[in-house]
């Protein structure tokens, strides 16, 4: 991403029905992150590797330590975040892993091709349309927030905001 986060698929899922997607992102300091959400249907873990690294589960911020996993079930809503000093490297697994590969792969070509490093209100909008293709994936966590993503959403493309489609590889 152009903000310096990386991320790599390290499991991608046979059967994205029924088998998990295994990920590694690293998060740096004072970094953008996803706004507060929930994956309907999948159970996620994260793992951190290394590094600084907060995860908002359920409205408690909860620092995590090298090496300690929290799992965040199914309609938890969540987010993380890193102000600390140190670049964290964390491991996700999604259970199953649906589309969420695709998703990060359609949010990473259109912030590469963007340039963004943060959150813009046309990132958003960008954003609101990769989350309405991936609803069994993510969605939004808080009201005011899928309130705002469902406007985003169908008002963004009618001004041209459109997220970018990955090239096939």
């Amino acid at each position: 991403m152009p903000d310096g986060t990386s991320f790599e698929f390290v499991r991608t899922p046979a059967d994205p029905a029924r088998d998990p997607s295994e990920m590694v992102f690293t998060a740096q300091p004072g970094g953008p992150a996803p706004p507060p959400h929930v994956h309907p249907r999948q159970r996620e873990i994260f793992t951190l590797e290394e590094g600084d690294f907060e995860l908002l589960l359920d409205g408690d911020w909860r620092k995590l330590a090298p090496g300690e996993s929290v799992a965040v079930e199914p309609g938890a809503t969540h987010t993380y975040r890193n102000e600390g000093t140190s670049t964290a490297r964390v491991r996700t697994v999604h259970e199953p892993g649906l589309s969420f590969e695709q998703y990060i792969r359609e949010l990473h070509a259109t912030a590469a091709e963007h340039g963004v490093t943060r959150i813009t209100p046309a990132m958003a909008a960008r954003m609101a349309v990769i989350w309405r293709r991936h609803s069994e994936t993510i969605q939004a966590g808080p009201l005011p927030i899928k309130i705002a993503f469902a406007v985003l959403g169908r008002v963004g493309p009618l001004l041209g905001l459109h997220p970018t489609r990955p090239s096939a590889s």
